[in-house]
């Protein structure tokens, strides 16, 4: 009786471990990764549908680990296994391997140029506006970002789409877009919702040279 009660006792610990092996596989599974860009030391994924920029060590809020990045490859760890993946074929006409210094965006609708970066080494969606005279975010976003934008000495009168609001400048540690990445970049920080999109304003863009070729921007730096 104790033999056939160990037995189904050991049974029952089987079944528990094969259904926490197979939820732990689906969960793996249901991370959808894709790499829309490599770069030295960085890579742009694209998770579950969001893009997310990464440097090497650096964690996605889902979860994947940047372990090691180049041109051709990108190195991640997803729930403590590693895996390498390449450019994607998919997107390859569109996010060609940049280099370092530069940065491609492909038009989006309305032909508005989105793009994912990073502002304080944290993933950010931005929005190429040259008629911006800076970067320029919302105060919600800036509270997120862990901005301490009230602290700012100087204010200015900015005009947005709901009429006009305070705005705080202020300084940001680091931008990057692409293989670029600007340190100590002026910013404004606007009170409320408005501007809902980052605005990659000329206090970055001004740094760089820009075109389009075939319904992509190209951004590069001045060196």
């Amino acid at each position: 009786m104790k033999l056939l009660k160990s037995k189904w006792n050991f049974a029952c610990l089987l079944v528990s471990v094969i259904w926490l092996t197979s939820v732990n596989a689906v969960a793996l599974d249901a991370k959808k990764v894709e790499v829309r860009g490599l770069f030295k030391n960085a890579a742009i994924l694209q998770v579950n549908g969001q893009q997310r920029m990464l440097k090497v060590g650096q964690t996605s809020p889902e979860g994947i680990k940047l372990i090691a990045a180049n041109s051709k490859q990108a190195e991640i760890e997803i729930a403590g296994k590693r895996t390498v993946l390449s450019l994607s074929k998919k997107i390859a006409a569109t996010f060609s391997e940049a280099a370092l210094g530069e940065a491609r965006i492909p038009a989006g609708r309305n032909g508005h140029y989105f793009t994912t970066g990073m502002i304080n080494n944290q993933s950010v969606k931005l929005l190429v506006d040259t008629g911006a005279s800076s970067i320029t975010l919302n105060s919600i976003v800036a509270r997120q970002l862990g901005i301490d934008y009230l602290t700012s000495p100087r204010y200015v009168g900015v005009t947005t789409a709901s009429g006009t609001t305070r705005g705080y400048r202020v300084t940001l540690r680091e931008v990057t877009v692409g293989g670029i990445t600007l340190n100590n970049v002026i910013a404004v920080v606007t009170e409320g919702e408005f501007p809902r999109d980052i605005l990659l304003g000329n206090t970055f863009l001004s740094e760089l040279d820009m075109k389009v070729e075939s319904g992509v921007l190209i951004l590069q730096a001045k060196y």
